[in-house]
């Protein structure tokens, strides 16, 4: 493999994201949680870590979005706080973390999505924390 070769896998933008792996993300955190048809996430199992339940919704959206794009990859603090029934406040200290672990991005007053580059570690963790033992 050439410079140039290696260049273009190497040097990627920071929302590239291999689609083959979207289906297995899905899968993944299905355990966790689904998506409605109008983006509502719906959990299937009560995480009582409000960073990770919020952080939780937002890879659901966005791996939503790439499976259907009628769904938004971007939440906002009153969709959350519909979902997880958590106040505005808890959610925007949250989400302060959430973005200061680089885990997501601000996109406008009250409105973030994940940096799908974080998703694999993202759920990594949910499954060390949450997921069943074997």
């Amino acid at each position: 493999m050439n410079e140039e070769e290696i260049k273009k896998k190497f040097i990627v933008d920071e929302n590239y994201f291999e689609r083959e792996k979207i289906p297995v993300l899905a899968q993944r955190i299905m355990p966790f949680c689904r998506v409605a048809k109008n983006g509502r996430v719906i959990f299937e199992k009560n995480l009582n870590n409000n960073t990770l339940k919020i952080t939780l919704i937002l890879v659901a959206r966005w791996i939503g979005s790439q499976l259907d794009k009628n769904i938004s990859a971007e939440v906002n603090t009153n969709e959350i706080s519909d979902v997880t029934g958590l106040p505005l406040n808890i959610i925007s200290a949250r989400m302060a973390e959430i973005v200061e672990r680089n885990w997501a991005q601000k996109k406008s007053k009250g409105t973030y999505a994940i940096h799908p580059y974080q998703i694999q570690n993202i759920i990594e963790k949910l499954d060390d924390k949450f997921g069943d033992k074997k």
